[in-house]
């Protein structure tokens, strides 16, 4: 099962979509080394190292799906030699990239 697959809510006829959230309890719940979070701060940064870099394999990253972002996530960490960096600090680098830098 994805974390996607339960992440989105309907209340009074409101669709929502909760994945980021979903990301982050996962994180912040389960297992710090298991779990990047996605939001799309980190959609952004990540988005932007494959336009400059072309760290993954196929061309258009879908993030959407929570496996496949943490394929994207653990192809980052390779391609940068940050195999050994706590997802934690690479997360939060990635956020905050795409917080200051990137979203203006």
């Amino acid at each position: 099962m994805d974390i996607a697959d339960g992440s989105d809510l309907n209340n009074e006829g409101k669709s929502r979509n909760c994945y980021s959230f979903a990301t982050k309890y996962c994180y912040h719940q389960n297992n710090k080394k298991k779990f990047p979070i996605f939001d799309k701060f980190v959609q952004m940064s990540l988005n932007h190292f494959q336009k400059e870099y072309s760290f993954y394999d196929k061309p258009q990253l879908k993030m959407k799906n929570y496996n496949s972002f943490k394929e994207i996530f653990a192809a980052f960490q390779v391609k940068f030699g940050l195999e050994t960096c706590p997802i934690e600090l690479i997360d939060k680098y990635l956020w905050i990239l795409g917080r200051d830098c990137l979203s203006k």
